[in-house]
């Protein structure tokens, strides 16, 4: 059996984690699994790095979106699990001190008390995270 898309000329879209590609190029990458340009979604990876013991950096993960903004659709914010004023900081932080736009991120069983999670700017779209807190 032949698998066919209903609609052939969607683009290529793939998710690229900061926590596994902090420090490598995916760009050969993206261009061996798929000859057409690919519409990247970048995220931070936090879960990731939360369960492997992995220390991300705000500063880190702003250089990796701006240097990969060529090729990143969208980023989403660097959360903090279960710590949502600290990740509205780092939206705040992102947007302020480096100019980006990230979707900002909000986990399920989290307060809608804090500034985040009533915000929504116009050049960012609220979006539910897969990242659950353990």
């Amino acid at each position: 059996m032949t698998a066919t898309s209903s609609k052939p000329s969607q683009p290529f879209k793939v998710l690229c984690s900061y926590a596994y590609f902090r420090g490598h190029n995916f760009g050969p990458l993206l261009e061996s699994v798929h000859q057409s340009p690919a519409l990247v979604f970048g995220d931070s990876g936090a879960h990731s790095a939360r369960t492997l013991g992995i220390s991300l950096t705000l500063d880190g993960y702003a250089a990796w979106c701006h240097r990969w903004d060529q090729r990143l659709a969208l980023y989403a914010n660097l959360d903090v699990i279960g710590a949502p004023e600290a990740t509205w900081r780092n939206q705040r932080a992102l947007e302020e001190q480096h100019g980006l736009t990230p979707i900002p991120v909000f986990h399920t069983g989290e307060p809608w008390s804090y500034p985040g999670s009533t915000r929504r700017s116009a050049s960012s779209a609220t979006g539910p995270s897969s990242t659950a807190s353990a």
